[in-house]
């Protein structure tokens, strides 16, 4: 029996277009779509870039304002007031955990303030389900990093004779690989 799917006659004539049913909940599409922007969503769009700006005042600057790592944080609270999933207990205890050893790293001139305190608000969006993850992934983008600024630094600017007028732009911009690993969170929240 051949017919359209849509009525079951056969007849090209009788095609209805669905009708659009009002839904009960508001949901803005992005870009028309279709993609529903939820609050969740929403939240991790804002910290999409927050993290960005961070990355890149780190890049330009080799600073991370602390606005920005509170502003992580404020986000990653208005994320668990919205409904998602978080071990707030274990988040926190991750994030002592990781700013202890941050400072650590900071006293002995490892590691700048801003990195300790942005990856520190990124350990508690991670919590126990996405912090290995998380810091295996910014580990690597910073072995990356590390290496490309190197050879930048070693060979490129000297060949093009701009070296670095003050110390501080000697130092590798390690706000880079969290936001990688940060990206990388971001979309596995979102899914």
């Amino acid at each position: 029996m051949s017919g359209n799917l849509w009525m079951g006659g056969p007849s090209e004539s009788a095609l209805v277009e669905p009708a659009l049913v009002p839904t009960t909940t508001a949901v803005i599409e992005i870009a028309g779509v279709g993609v529903p922007l939820t609050a969740q969503a929403t939240i991790l769009l804002m910290l999409a870039g927050i993290v960005t700006w961070a990355a890149i005042s780190d890049l330009l600057r080799g600073t991370i304002p602390n606005a920005a790592n509170t502003a992580m944080f404020v986000l990653w609270v208005a994320w668990v007031i919205s409904g998602a999933e978080a071990s707030i207990g274990y988040s926190f205890l991750i994030g002592a955990g990781v700013f202890a050893l941050g400072a650590v790293l900071f006293q002995l001139g490892q590691m700048g303030g801003g990195d300790v305190k942005m990856l520190t608000a990124l350990a508690i969006w991670a919590g126990p389900s996405e912090f290995l993850v998380f810091l295996i992934q910014v580990a690597f983008a910073g072995g990356i990093l590390t290496i490309v600024w190197l050879t930048h630094m070693r060979f490129v600017a000297p060949a093009i004779g701009r070296m670095p007028a003050n110390v501080t732009e000697r130092f590798v911009p390690y706000g880079v690989a969290i936001a990688a690993g940060a990206y990388l969170m971001i979309a596995r929240l979102w899914s």
